[in-house]
This record gives structure tokens, C-alpha cells and sequence, in this order.
């Protein structure tokens, strides 16, 4: 009878929860739905693993693994990527203009070729870092904002607190006040 019992089978794990549309992903990370508890306890366990073993050695980035880490899909997403068209789109106007500028100047065509892409990568790197310095100066700037307008709620909310406890303290001392009088009023002897 034990042996029968060991031998059910195991439940079959259950299917990936499929996205309802493109998934812009780097690594392991998913950038349009939030982290499931186990990718959250799978990263905390390998961050507790990578501080708690000081001897463990650095992986150095080869551009063999970059190039292997490129997957097909990421050519179809490239334009989901901030500040992607506006270093193309750079890349492509000043490697036109350097290639053809080079080409009426005088120099060969694999030479004018030669000079707009050059122009082209180092506009479009030059384009999109740019681009991206800004974005990240602006992400500063409204988490500064943000900071600031919850610091004034923060006092707004504790001058409300302030001033009601000031008028339920007024309120409280004229009730006082009003008791005493109804008291006085109420006694049975007079001096006068």
C-alpha cells in the first residue's frame, strides 16, 4: 500500500499567466505589471546571497554575453524605448548632412559613407544621452515637487489640527464659563 501511494503523480505547475500585450522587459524585470511575491522573494534571496559571500568572485560583462544577452524581440520593441526616436532621428539627419556635405567636398563615396555612419552613431549616442540626462534632471525635479507639496499638506493638515484644537478649547472654556454663570445664577443666597 505505500508503495502505491508513491507513486501519483506529481500536479503538473501551473501555465505562465499569459500578458495582454507587449512586454517591455530588460533582464528579469517587468516594466508594465508589478513583481509576483515569488520574483520578490527570489530577488531578495539572491541579493542576501551575493552580500553574505564576500570571497564570491565579480562576474565581468564580456561583449560576448551582451551579445548573446539580444534577443530578436528586441529589435521589433526599440521604439518603446525612451528617448530611442529622437537619438535616431538625430543620428539620421546629421549622418545625412556629414555624408552628403563630405560627398560635395570632394571625397569618394565609400569615404562619404564612411563619414555619415560615423555621424550617425555618434549623433544618435550623443543624441540620446542627452535625452536621457534630461529626462533624468526632470525625474529629480518633480520628486523634489512632490516632496515639496507633500511637505506643505503636511503643514497645511497640522495648521487644520492646530486651530481646531484652538477653537475646541474656546468652545470648552465658554461651556466652562456658561456653567459657572448657570451655577451662580442658581444659588440660593445673594449678597446683594
Amino acid at each position: 500500500m505505500a508503495g502505491d501511494s508513491s507513486s501519483t503523480p506529481a500536479p503538473a505547475p501551473a501555465p505562465p499567466t499569459p500578458t495582454t500585450g507587449p512586454t517591455a522587459t530588460w533582464g528579469t524585470q517587468h516594466f508594465d505589471k508589478a513583481p509576483t511575491a515569488g520574483e520578490l522573494a527570489q530577488q531578495s534571496q539572491q541579493s542576501a546571497q551575493s552580500t553574505s559571500s564576500p570571497t564570491s568572485q565579480k562576474q565581468t560583462a564580456t561583449v560576448s554575453d551582451a551579445v548573446k544577452s539580444i534577443k530578436p524581440n528586441d529589435f521589433l520593441t526599440v521604439y518603446q524605448i525612451p528617448c530611442a526616436r529622437t537619438g535616431f532621428l538625430t543620428g539620421i539627419g546629421g549622418g545625412a548632412a556629414i555624408g552628403g556635405l563630405r560627398y560635395i567636398l570632394g571625397a569618394s563615396i565609400p569615404k562619404a559613407a564612411n563619414w555619415a555612419v560615423g555621424a550617425f552613431a555618434a549623433g544618435s549616442i550623443i543624441a540620446f544621452e542627452a535625452c536621457q540626462a534630461s529626462r533624468r534632471a526632470e525625474a529629480a525635479k518633480m520628486k523634489r515637487v512632490v516632496e515639496v507639496y507633500d511637505r506643505k499638506q503636511a503643514e497645511l493638515q497640522q495648521q487644520k489640527a492646530q486651530k481646531a484644537r484652538e477653537v475646541a478649547a474656546a468652545a470648552l472654556q465658554e461651556k466652562m464659563r456658561l456653567e459657572e454663570e448657570a451655577r451662580a445664577a442658581k444659588r440660593w443666597y445673594k449678597f446683594w
